[in-house]
């Protein structure tokens, strides 16, 4: 059971959007941007590793001695050093530097991604809170006061009962028209927002 009665959203409030670029200086904090650049990190440290394992291991040894003909007694200590002529890890330095390639053309790949998504939501958004602004400052307002001429003109015997209705029907198609917009406004907005990672 939710521990709140209501949430309030205010769907006829718009403001006017912020520029492309102020979404898309956020989209570093995106789930999956940060997920590509972790995958490439871990990557390079693989690359690393696989440097390091074509680089030979010295081996020290120390021991104690006695020979058995003269009793003599002694330290040995000895160390090696492999020469990798043969296996210098060639195969799988090439195979994690490989991987790492793949991985970056991903992550340019997800940004070219996010970045046209975003233009795209960004052109969208921008074209319904103007279309949101144009009806609600012009359009909205004269068939508002159409139908109030309209139906005081009826009343007053001057308009057919028709053309009230007919002013009123218009009314109601403007009036679906502009919440369409708006819907469209908070629709592409929230979907800017999330893409950039400005979620509240």
């Amino acid at each position: 059971m939710p521990d709140f009665e209501s949430v309030g959203f205010n769907f006829y409030f718009i403001q006017a959007p912020q520029s492309l670029d102020a979404y898309l200086a956020y989209l570093h904090d995106h789930p999956e941007w940060i997920q590509a650049q972790l995958e490439q990190s871990a990557s390079l440290q693989s690359v690393y590793l696989e440097k390091s394992l074509a680089i030979p291991d010295v081996t020290l040894s120390v021991g104690y001695k006695t020979i058995r003909d003269t009793h003599n007694q002694g330290m040995i200590l000895g160390a090696s050093l492999p020469i990798p002529v043969f296996n210098r890890n060639q195969g799988n330095i090439e195979k994690s530097r490989a991987n790492l390639r793949k991985l970056e053309d991903s992550f340019m790949a997800l940004q070219v991604l996010l970045e046209n998504k975003s233009a795209a939501i960004h052109r969208e958004f921008m074209r319904s809170y103007h279309e949101s602004k144009r009806l609600k400052e012009g359009i909205l307002e004269a068939a508002l006061q159409a139908f109030k001429l309209s139906e005081e003109g009826y009343r007053e015997g001057k308009f057919e009962y028709l053309d009230m209705l007919d002013s009123q029907r218009t009314l109601f198609e403007i009036e679906d028209h502009y919440v369409q917009a708006l819907k469209n406004y908070h629709s592409k907005q929230a979907e800017l927002r999330y893409l950039s990672s400005q979620v509240d």
